[in-house]
């Protein structure tokens, strides 16, 4: 049996961040609901990370992929149908766990997602929204610290939907784990959060951030920016179904590939496109409608110089399937 390889090290908030994100979220809530939002726009402003957050995120995928070539193979079981759970069931483990990552090298606090999208319905350009949170299109916090929901023993490998199986992680342990195990990386659970424990996920602030009016909102000028990584050109919409190399692909596309632990070709959405790695998340269809997955999967363009590309203008979960 391999030696157990130990996981990528996530380090503490001031890895990425000079103060706690969530402290500084909280602070642009509470300046919006008292009306100041250029004040709120710019304490959001200071979450920018260091010029070497994204070399961070890279390194951290190249430590699960040396741990996934320790010797602990990862082989698919079983398929995508019953993985998905039902609102009320994630919101119940994100309740347990007190919005808190549950993995021993981490346990940051997480925000919910509803409250990261009605602050930025108020504050827009500070904290860049998109709806699927594309890394070209939304604000680097989303990748660090929003709540995340997450099979302990990935489903594909025969993992479940117990209670046992199912818990809250921030979105970076999620996105760095993929389609491993625990096992694999050297990662372990701490205990559930006790029933004391005050964190939230901001959630007090849901309904008062919910019922703000639309307008005003500050104006692109006004509002601090926040340096969203350029995307790129669009290209020319796509008549059917082509071959082409995968550093051609752009946020949005619609793509069908088989990925290195698949058996099958499977259909994705893109949402995040640098110059060599690629975001997707999965879409299948389920009773007339597209479903997706909640992991996001990265492939490196060089793995994939032919990817079957169906459209531009990918569907999202809940869509009507043709």
């Amino acid at each position: 049996m391999a030696a157990m390889v130990a996981g990528p090290s996530l380090g503490g908030v001031a890895e990425h961040f000079e103060t706690d994100p969530t402290e500084l979220i909280e602070s642009a809530i509470r300046m919006v609901l008292a009306g100041d939002l250029k004040e709120a726009a710019s304490e959001v402003d200071r979450i920018n990370p260091d010029e070497r957050w994204e070399e961070k995120q890279r390194r951290r995928r190249e430590a699960v992929a040396a741990a996934a070539a320790s010797g602990l193979a990862t082989e698919v079981t079983q398929g995508q149908d019953g993985r998905n759970v039902s609102q009320s069931v994630r919101l119940a483990v994100f309740a347990r766990d007190h919005y808190i990552c549950r993995y021993a090298h981490c346990g940051r606090h997480t925000i919910d997602e509803r409250v990261f999208a009605a602050l930025a319905r108020v504050i827009p350009h500070a904290l860049a929204y998109h709806p699927n949170w594309g890394r070209q299109k939304a604000h680097p916090i989303v990748w660090t610290h929003l709540a995340s929901f997450e099979h302990v023993k990935p489903w594909s490998v025969g993992g479940d939907n117990s209670n046992e199986n199912l818990v809250t992680t921030c979105s970076l342990c999620n996105y760095t784990k993929m389609n491993f195990s625990p096992e694999q990386l050297g990662w372990s659970l701490r205990p559930e959060p006790p029933t004391s424990e005050p964190w939230d996920g901001l959630l007090r602030y849901l309904v008062p951030l919910q019922k703000l009016a639309p307008s005003p909102v500050l104006t692109a000028s006004e509002q601090p920016s926040i340096g969203t990584p350029p995307s790129r050109e669009p290209r020319r919409s796509a008549t059917g179904s082509q071959a082409v190399p995968a550093s051609e692909l752009v946020v949005g596309d619609f793509v069908m590939l088989r990925l290195v632990d698949n058996k099958t070709a499977l259909r994705y959405r893109v949402v995040g496109a640098e110059s060599d790695l690629v975001d997707l998340v999965q879409l299948w269809r389920s009773s007339g409608r597209w479903s997706e997955s909640n992991r996001v999967r990265t492939i490196s363009v060089s793995d994939y110089p032919a990817v079957d590309l169906i459209s531009h203008h990918a569907p999202v979960e809940g869509d009507v399937a043709d």
